[in-house]
């Protein structure tokens, strides 16, 4: 054993010797696109502690494990007795090793994870050859630096793309129905609160914990989940047989009965919150005279530590219909700010990607949750609408929403690179109308508009770090132009089927009737009512 460990030992210090000092020079740049590639993958999988935790935390892990597996590889190639620099060949191995598995923990595919791996190894050669050819003539360090980051930010060009909005169509000469009705996406004349309610114990967000308005019950999802992890009940403090009702409210001021309107975002990193996203369609919604609530359902999504639940398609349907059923708990309570506010007669649902589906579901409840007694009460309830902002469609327990005799609206972009295709479309398919009914269905699909945008914090990326750098982005429309269209669609849409406005009715047979109200760009509208035979 101690002749073997001299003779590591040897190898170890034979390991540098054919790296004269342009080569270490080069292997430096090889070190800098390591630890590019390791930001990178660090910010894709936050702990919830914070992106300087993060970032300090990872890379000390970084600075401490790739010098000894690169020196283990050049150790191994002076055993093995190969020619050349080999700490330079070991970086080189090395940094397209981590590039590798930082993309390929990204569920990037094979092929890709490879390709980013060499784009890694020879950008981080390329900048080590532009900083050993400047040190070789004996140019000023200051220089070298500028010279060397003026490389890197050419090389990194290839990641990002200037955002440019789709051309406009042209009206075709239909006339802009701004002269008909007030824009929806203008505030209306409503003052409004804004308040939370929540468990009251919650230790990552205080406007649920000691600082919510009201106190909410929790709900035992034991039933349904089987495998939720330790890590993810040391994260929220709770576990399946807890769960929070948690929401934010933007309440008009006045007597009311209000109509109700719940949106539930969908899934996304847990430890980045998303039910802070819709701020701007409450406050919009609020003015113009409908309780809205932004449902949160954080503790469902995936992390990178304790992976997702099992069955959370069918639970955020459940915990969506145990949030309407609180809110009349509230209702019935003196002195409550939902006391006599709530308009039962008209309750609207609607969901982002996941939550999209889950407010079709809600409405269509009895085909997953007949037998489940906490949800009893629910017969007494009607859903009167359902919005979805690109919605999934997948197949739960082998069933389908097939809501009928409610209001449908669906939005989709065709730039959206999580949903990437138009399954909002199969769910419009699958809503049905009695025979000569009031209600209709209808969509918008929008050239320009990406997955994250309609939600203010998922930001700019359908997907998340590092794959979300390498998406194009260059014919994406901006995010306030996006969320413009959803204020404009999602406020005319409750004006029309919760307050019985019928001058926005046009804008679902034809977006041109809005045209003065939407951005510039190309749609495809499409609707069908209860009269169509």
């Amino acid at each position: 054993m101690k002749k073997l460990w001299q003779r590591l030992k040897l190898h170890l210090a034979e390991a540098p010797q054919n790296d004269t000092p342009f080569w270490r020079n080069v292997t430096c740049g090889l070190w800098l696109a390591a630890a590019a590639a390791a930001a990178l993958g660090i910010l894709g999988i936050p702990t919830g502690l914070g992106r300087v935790f993060d970032l300090a935390a990872g890379m000390s892990l970084y600075f401490l494990l790739f010098p000894l597996a690169t020196k283990a590889a050049a150790a191994l190639f002076s055993l093995l007795r190969l020619p050349g620099p080999r700490v330079f060949a070991a970086s080189f191995i090395t940094t397209a090793a981590l590039a590798f598995h930082v993309f390929a923990g990204a569920e990037s595919g094979l092929l890709f994870s490879l390709v980013m791996a060499a784009i890694f190894s020879l950008s981080g050669t390329a900048a080590g050859l532009l900083y050993a050819f400047l040190r070789a003539h004996g140019i000023r360090r200051s220089r070298k630096a500028i010279l060397l980051l003026l490389f890197l930010s050419a090389a990194s060009l290839c990641f990002f793309h200037p955002d440019s909005p789709p051309p406009a169509r042209p009206a075709d000469g239909f006339a802009g129905g701004a002269e008909a009705a007030l824009n929806p996406a203008n505030p209306g004349p409503y003052r409004y609160s804004y308040f939370t309610y929540g468990s009251g114990t919650d230790k990552k967000r205080p406007e649920f914990g000691r600082e919510a308005s009201l106190v909410s019950r929790t709900v035992d999802a034991s039933a349904y989940i089987t495998d939720w992890t330790p890590l993810r009940t040391l994260f929220w403090g709770f576990d399946e047989k807890k769960l929070p009702l948690n929401g934010r409210v933007w309440m008009p001021e006045g007597e009311g009965p209000f109509p109700l309107f719940l949106i539930v975002h969908g899934n996304h990193t847990m430890e980045d919150f998303s039910d802070t996203g819709y701020a701007y369609l409450g406050e919009l919604l609020a003015s113009r005279g409908f309780i809205t609530v932004s449902v949160d359902q954080n503790f469902l999504n995936y992390s990178f530590w304790s992976g997702i639940p099992d069955e959370n398609m069918k639970l955020r349907a459940w915990l969506l219909l145990h949030h309407l059923l609180q809110i009349e708990d509230f209702h019935r309570q003196e002195g409550n700010p939902f006391s006599g506010k709530v308009d039962w007669n008209n309750v609207a649902v609607a969901g982002h990607s996941r939550g999209g589906q889950a407010a079709a579901m809600a409405a269509d409840y009895q085909k997953w949750f007949a037998g489940d007694k906490s949800l009893a009460r629910f017969a007494s309830f009607r859903i009167k609408a359902v919005a979805a902002l690109a919605p999934t469609d997948a197949a739960v327990d082998g069933e389908k929403a097939s809501p009928r005799d409610i209001y449908y609206l669906v939005l989709h972009g065709s730039q959206d690179g999580d949903v990437n295709s138009f399954s909002g479309d199969r769910q419009y398919q699958r809503v049905t109308f009695s025979r000569g009914s009031e209600f209709f269905k209808a969509y918008l699909y929008i050239v320009g508009a990406n997955h994250s945008q309609f939600n203010t914090a998922w930001g700019r990326l359908d997907s998340s770090l590092p794959k979300g750098l390498l998406l194009n982005r260059k014919q994406t429309m901006p995010p306030d132009l996006q969320q413009q269209i959803a204020k404009v669609y999602l406020a005319a849409f409750l004006e029309t089927v919760l307050h019985g406005r019928q001058d926005y009715l046009p804008l679902f047979r034809d977006w041109r009737y809005g045209e003065k109200w939407l951005p510039q760009a190309r749609y495809l509208s499409h609707f069908t009512g209860g009269d169509y035979q």
